[in-house]
C-alpha cells in the first residue's frame, strides 16, 4: 500500500533461482527452437547488447549462462549480464577476439523442454564503419575518430559485412536500401539518439537473399509516407529492434496498406522477420503498425503502440503468411473501438 502522505515504498526482491512458473501446455508446444541468433559482431571497448529469437514449448522462457569464453579461454561470467526472462545479452568487450557465449534455454511445461545454443560474437574494430554528422565522406575514413558524413557513401564504400554504426543526429534517408552488395547493417552508437529522416519522400526498402541479416536498430524514423521499412523481400531474415516509428502519413494511393512495416506480397513464403523492442507512433491515414504480406517464421514481440492516436490498426498478418509468434505486444486501444489489434487475413 502507499502511504497516505506519499513517502516512498521501498521493496526488496529476492532471486529464486530455483522456483519457476509452470504453464499448462499448449499446442503446438513443438521443440525450442532458435529463429533469431544473437548480433554477431561487436566493437571493442563498447556496449554490447542483443537479443535472440526462440520459439516453440510453453512460452515463457528461461534463459541460463552455461559458458562464456574468449579465443576459448573462460571469462569472468560477472562481466556479463543476461536477462533471465528475455534472453538479453549484454557486456563490453575490453579487447579483440573471438566470444563464445552458450547459453540454455527452457520453457514452462509441465515437463520442461531445454534447448542449448552456442554464440559466436567476433569483437573486431575492422567489422564497423563509422557515420556522424560532423563526419568527412573521402576515401581513408570510416574509423570511430574519423567517420563519414552519409550513410549513403558509408554504404558504397563498406562491405556486405560491414554494421554502419551511427553517431547522434539525424541523417537523410531518402532511397536508402539494404540490399546484399553493400553495408546493411544500420545501427545506432550505444547511447546515442539517431534520427533517419524519409522526409515523405521513399520507404527504407530491405532486399536481401543471404546472410548477413540486414539490421535496422536502436534509430528513430521521422517523415514517413505510405511505408517506412519496406520488405521485398528477405529470405534469410531481417532485424528491426529498439526502432521508434515517429511519425507517418498515408500516400496518395489510398487503402494500398500504409504501414510502418510493410512486405510485399507475391505469394512466396519469403519474408522472415524478428520485430522485437520498437515503438510504433502517430500514423495519420488509414495506416497501420504493420502489413505483412508472405511473412512465414516471424516474431513480432515486445513491441508497443497506442491505436485512437491515430494508428488505424495494429499488426495485420495479411494473405499467405505461415508460423508466425506474436507475443508480448502492449497494445492500447480507446473504449468501444473498432480497430484491430492483431488483425489476421487468409491465413495459410
Amino acid at each position: 500500500m502507499v502511504p497516505a502522505d506519499g513517502s516512498p515504498v521501498f521493496v526488496r526482491c529476492v532471486s529464486q533461482p530455483a522456483a519457476r512458473l509452470t504453464v499448462p501446455d499448449t499446442l503446438p508446444n513443438g521443440a525450442l527452437t532458435l529463429r533469431f541468433p544473437l548480433q554477431d559482431k561487436a566493437y571493442p571497448g563498447l556496449p554490447y547488447e542483443s537479443r535472440p529469437g526462440v520459439v516453440g514449448g510453453i512460452f515463457p522462457y528461461e534463459y541460463r549462462l552455461l559458458s562464456f569464453t574468449r579465443d576459448g579461454v573462460t571469462q569472468d561470467a560477472s562481466t556479463l549480464k543476461l536477462d533471465f526472462r528475455a534472453g538479453t545479452v549484454r557486456f563490453t568487450p575490453s579487447v579483440e577476439g573471438n566470444y563464445a557465449v552458450t547459453l540454455e534455454v527452457r520453457d514452462s511445461g509441465a515437463v520442461q523442454k531445454t534447448l542449448q545454443q552456442t554464440f559466436n560474437i567476433k569483437v573486431a574494430a575492422s567489422s564497423f564503419a563509422f557515420v556522424a554528422p560532423d563526419g568527412l565522406d573521402a576515401a581513408g575514413r570510416g574509423s570511430r575518430s574519423a567517420p563519414f558524413k552519409t550513410i549513403a557513401y558509408a554504404q558504397a564504400n563498406a562491405g556486405p559485412d560491414k554494421v554502419l554504426l551511427l553517431r547522434k543526429g539525424r541523417y537523410s534517408a531518402v532511397g536508402l536500401a539494404l540490399a546484399d552488395d553493400k553495408a546493411k547493417q544500420v545501427v545506432a552508437y550505444p547511447d546515442e539518439v539517431v534520427t533517419l529522416d524519409l522526409a515523405r519522400s521513399s520507404s527504407i526498402d530491405i532486399r536481401s537473399d543471404r546472410l548477413p541479416m540486414p539490421r535496422i536498430e536502436g534509430v528513430d524514423i521521422t517523415g514517413v509516407i505510405q511505408y517506412g521499412i519496406n520488405v521485398d523481400p528477405a529470405l534469410a531474415g531481417a532485424v528491426i529492434r529498439n526502432v521508434r516509428f515517429v511519425d507517418g502519413q498515408e500516400g496518395p494511393v489510398k487503402f494500398e496498406n500504409p504501414a510502418f512495416i510493410h512486405t510485399w506480397g507475391d505469394e512466396l513464403p519469403r519474408h522472415k522477420l524478428l520485430l522485437q523492442d520498437n515503438d510504433f507512433g502517430r500514423y495519420v491515414g488509414a495506416g497501420y503498425a504493420t502489413t505483412l504480406y508472405d511473412v512465414f517464421d516471424s516474431i513480432i514481440e515486445n513491441n508497443q503502440l497506442r491505436l485512437g492516436e491515430g494508428v488505424n490498426g495494429g499488426f495485420h498478418d495479411k494473405d499467405n503468411a505461415q508460423f508466425n509468434v506474436y507475443r508480448q505486444n502492449y497494445i492500447e486501444a480507446p473504449a468501444n473501438s473498432s480497430n484491430h489489434a492483431i488483425q489476421i487475413s487468409a491465413q495459410y
